[in-house]
């Protein structure tokens, strides 16, 4: 019925709620608190849930207050952890990664979290790291947002996929260059390139699809309770993704590379393909399979000469197009 929760969803949802308060909270309080994300417990089904915690091993416990009880969970401690000065350097090197999106949701947590445990060990000659980071560099350029996310979109796109409920949202679709209203049951909230990405089924196009987070201008939680789609698989959705860009169709593109094309590929593109058979005299066959042809087509076509499309007809065809408009255009110069 709608407000059922798998049970490890449930007790999940318990520890969070419980880790949010010193003061602890009563099976009542922890009730009301279901009920306002539109989840109706009963008494029963929250105490055997803390007893279940409790027989995990998980820091939890209860004290009696009156005639009622009142539930706690301890913070979890390291005791005798040592380092090595190997792993304290890691440390430093963990904070410098992460410092470019350290404001980014969960990447604030894991930036205090380093830097909390930096803090616990003795400290180490600040003339030294810096020298260590005049001649070891990282580069997270990749990791930083092109936008700000709205954090509590995220919260709430979170809470609604947690609790399985649907979304109304008002969205601007970069591939239609249109801003309309959807109604979306979302799936997965994931992380990429620094920006939050939502995976869900679109009821507008009756599909699965993906919403970049920062293109949402309004979002609306709504009672209407959903189930995943058969056969849905987060890590085979994003399998067919050559880069960020899905799409409804599917294409086996077989490209062969030659000469410089095939070893800047083999060193720097191994990871985009499928597999890369070698076909004698330093030439490579690159195989992907893909949902859309559009970001491949302009990868290939930045191999220029050395990169030549055996598959399939249609992104021959497109290049081929594209190599036509491409002399025309230059003919007039």
């Amino acid at each position: 019925m709608p407000g059922d929760l798998e049970e490890i969803e449930r007790q999940l949802m318990l520890i969070t709620m419980l880790s949010q308060e010193k003061e602890g909270l009563t099976a009542d309080e922890i009730k009301n608190r279901f009920l306002r994300m539109g989840i109706d417990l009963n008494i029963r089904t929250i105490k055997r849930d803390m007893d279940t915690l409790s027989e995990a091993y998980l820091p939890v416990y209860e004290e009696e207050e009156g005639r009622k009880t009142r539930y706690f969970i301890d913070k979890y401690t390291l005791k005798d952890v040592t380092f090595t000065v190997s792993e304290v350097l890691g440390l430093y090197f963990l904070k410098e990664l992460i410092e470019p999106i350290k404001n980014v949701e969960l990447a604030d947590d894991a930036y205090a979290l380093i830097d909390r445990m930096i803090v616990s060990v003795p400290p180490i000659s600040r003339s030294y790291i810096d020298q260590i980071k005049d001649t070891f560099k990282v580069d997270s350029g990749y990791l930083i947002p092109d936008e700000e996310t709205d954090m509590k979109l995220l919260d709430d796109l979170q809470d609604a996929a947690r609790v399985k409920r649907s979304v109304e949202m008002v969205y601007y679709s970069y591939s239609s260059n249109n801003t309309g209203r959807r109604i979306v049951d979302p799936y997965v909230v994931y992380f990429r390139d620094g920006n939050y990405y939502l995976v869900g089924y679109c009821h507008s196009d009756n599909d699965i699809r993906e919403f970049k987070l920062t293109r949402i201008k309004e979002l609306k939680r709504t009672e209407n309770a959903f189930e995943y789609i058969e056969g849905f698989d987060f890590d085979e959705y994003r399998k067919y993704s050559f880069n960020r860009l899905r799409g409804d169709g599917h294409y086996m593109v077989k490209v062969r590379f030659t000469g410089e094309a095939a070893r800047l590929v083999k060193e720097f593109d191994r990871y985009r393909a499928d597999k890369i058979e070698d076909m004698g005299s330093g030439d490579i066959l690159f195989i992907k399979e893909v949902s859309t042809l559009d970001e491949i087509k302009r990868w290939v076509l930045g191999y220029g000469k050395d990169a030549f499309v055996l598959e399939p007809e249609e992104l021959v065809k497109e290049i081929k197009d594209d190599v036509d408009c491409l002399r025309e255009q230059y003919s007039k110069v």
